[in-house]
This record gives C-alpha cells, sequence and structure tokens, in this order.
C-alpha cells in the first residue's frame, strides 16, 4: 500500500480510506507525509482510526 500511495500522490496531499479495519492504509500515509483520514464503514468493523491509536499498534 505504501507504494502505491506513493507513487499515486505528493508530500501534503489528502488520502481517505473507507475501508481502514486494520489501519494499514492511514500507516502508510502518515509514514509519506500525507495528510489522511480513515473510517470504518462497516458498523461492527471498529472505531475510526487516529493517529493515537497508530502510535498504540506500533509500540
Amino acid at each position: 500500500m505504501k507504494r502505491i500511495i506513493e507513487n499515486s500522490s505528493v508530500e501534503g496531499e489528502y488520502i481517505v480510506d473507507f475501508f481502514a479495519g486494520s489501519g494499514v492504509v492511514p500507516d502508510a500515509a502518515e509514514t509519506l507525509n500525507r495528510r489522511w483520514d480513515a473510517f470504518e464503514v462497516d458498523p461492527g468493523g471498529g472505531h475510526a482510526v487516529s493517529k493515537e491509536r497508530l502510535r498504540g499498534e506500533r509500540t
């Protein structure tokens, strides 16, 4: 996913992920200095992904 984001956007652009289940897209966007929002559209799918949640998952 990181390679796709890197090749299809530039730093500072906005990435939106409406199927954020595992947080892979926001993690790649954050690493590549892209702004992002991520949501899980499935009502039982969990929480909106936040920078704080990503930091917690990385440690």
